[in-house]
């Protein structure tokens, strides 16, 4: 029997705040069960720290150097990124597997080239029309001038209703069993859930949140104060409200994560069920994670530590003759390592990801060397990561400003020893700059090696003609 695929991506979700991943807190009985059953990936990185470039990448295997994503929002991606996407010739899994005859569901709101090979695509906020009027004038000037308007109108955005009328994890569980009941073809499913991203819990009873609350925290008017952009702060007291300090937003954000933990739980049981369970490929990560204070950086993912690069990544029924990996592994490598799994080729595709199907369990801890992460949307960095360091540049002295809140949140050059600063307190850069350095090269040419890729793959289409596909999948 052909397997079926479910890919739950949570937004926003840290990976230490579950407690497969050593969280003290009972956020997560669900999750955890599934990690024990299937595999964990104790060392999962994202591509980038944002949704849209970020979900581009686990859904295409390619980075968003490749794909031509880099920014989220429709207010914030350019006409340049989206035709480079476009003539990229980038390849969902939604395609690949509507092509195999797969019954592709997609449950989440982004709209635009997401929506790509799902035959049932559910959840699109309605736009008002001013909304429509301004992105089509958007449209029709150069970028240079567009750009500065967006940044101008989000700078002064204060709220994020737009986030609290979503579908919550439990409405889109509900339409994920309904829709699945409908057709006995091998499905895909991917269910965005919304719930932890800010304003975290504003759908999960209140109640929730006591189970979860520490006494100590900062005030948050302290906090508030420190926000040098007041479109910002206004942001983080919509974001925050009903909350008086840091611990009980962080209680928010942990209620939030039971609340779709309590709906997973549900899913997995209405698999059962239905005798799907077994034959059910079930992946559970995140786009990216959360920053809840660490860095100076309040209740959002940018900046390029841990909290939010490394994300959950769970996997059931691989397949694989092993239950936990140590090694580094990224979004990119979730299409190949699936298309494998089910019998799928994807060798005539350009992707950069690489399929951990052939690991056995003495070669779990050397899928990558090292990880490849970006910053683009408030600052302008790139980071590359081994096991032991972490090297952070900025593109320039001028990108080191956040655009949301006004800090210098790191220097131009960063490089931490993540085993004796796990948290990353400690800037090491001067001390060890011959290990920077060889860092930085690694990290040039990493870059370098993805322009030439795509440089060349793009000659090469053009050539053959865009339209001349592999047999094996004719999409």
């Amino acid at each position: 029997m052909e397997k079926n695929v479910v890919l739950f991506v949570i937004d926003a979700l840290r990976a230490d705040h579950l407690g497969c991943y050593g969280y003290d807190k009972n956020t997560s009985p669900n999750i955890d069960k599934l990690a024990k059953e299937g595999i964990k990936f104790n060392n999962a990185f994202c591509c980038a720290n944002i949704t849209d470039p970020s979900l581009t990448s686990i859904m295409s295997g390619r980075y968003p150097i490749s794909h031509g994503i880099r920014n989220h929002g429709v207010n914030k991606i350019t006409k340049k990124e989206i035709k480079k996407y476009h003539k990229s010739n980038t390849t969902l899994l939604s395609e690949v597997l509507k092509e195999k005859r797969y019954k592709t569901i997609g449950l989440d709101w982004l709209g635009r080239w997401h929506t790509n090979g799902f035959g049932y695509y559910s959840g699109n906020i309605k736009k008002s029309r001013s909304f429509r009027f301004g992105k089509k004038f958007l449209n029709k000037i150069p970028d240079s001038i567009s750009g500065k308007i967006k940044r101008i109108y989000h700078s002064r955005k204060k709220d994020n209703s737009s986030l609290s009328n979503m579908p919550n994890a439990k409405e889109l569980i509900e339409e994920s069993k309904s829709v699945i009941s409908k057709d006995e073809n091998p499905f895909f499913l991917l269910v965005h859930m919304w719930d932890t991203h800010t304003p975290y819990n504003v759908n999960a009873p209140r109640r929730m949140c006591s189970k979860f609350l520490d006494e100590n925290g900062e005030d948050l008017e302290t906090v508030f104060k420190k926000i040098k952009r007041e479109g910002w702060e206004n942001f983080l007291r919509n974001a925050t409200d009903g909350c008086e300090t840091t611990s009980e937003v962080d209680a928010t954000y942990d209620s939030a994560i039971k609340f779709v933990d309590n709906q997973i739980g549900e899913f997995v049981k209405f698999l059962k069920e239905k005798n799907l369970y077994e034959d059910t490929i079930i992946v559970i990560t995140s786009d990216h994670g959360e920053s809840l204070t660490e860095h100076g950086i309040y209740y959002d993912h940018h900046g390029l530590y841990d909290q939010t690069t490394r994300v959950p990544l769970i996997i059931t029924n691989l397949g694989l003759d092993f239950s936990e990996v140590e090694g580094l592994i990224q979004h990119v490598d979730l299409f190949p390592s699936i298309l494998d799994e089910l019998g799928i080729g994807y060798k005539h595709l350009d992707i950069d990801g690489k399929s951990i199907c052939g690991l056995r369990n003495d070669d779990t801890d050397d899928i990558r060397p090292y990880i490849y992460c970006e910053e683009t949307l408030t600052t302008d960095k790139r980071m590359i990561r081994t096991k032991r360091w972490k090297y952070i540049k900025a593109k320039s002295k001028n990108s080191l400003v956040c655009s949301n809140c006004g800090f210098k949140h790191g220097d131009e050059k960063e490089l931490y020893n993540l085993v004796n600063d796990p948290e990353e307190k400690n800037n090491v850069y001067d001390e060890n700059i011959d290990i920077s350095s060889d860092l930085d090269r690694k990290l040039e040419g990493f870059i370098g090696r993805l322009k030439e890729k795509g440089s060349r793959k793009e000659k090469e289409k053009l050539v053959k003609g865009i339209n001349k596909i592999d047999a094996d999948i004719k999409i």
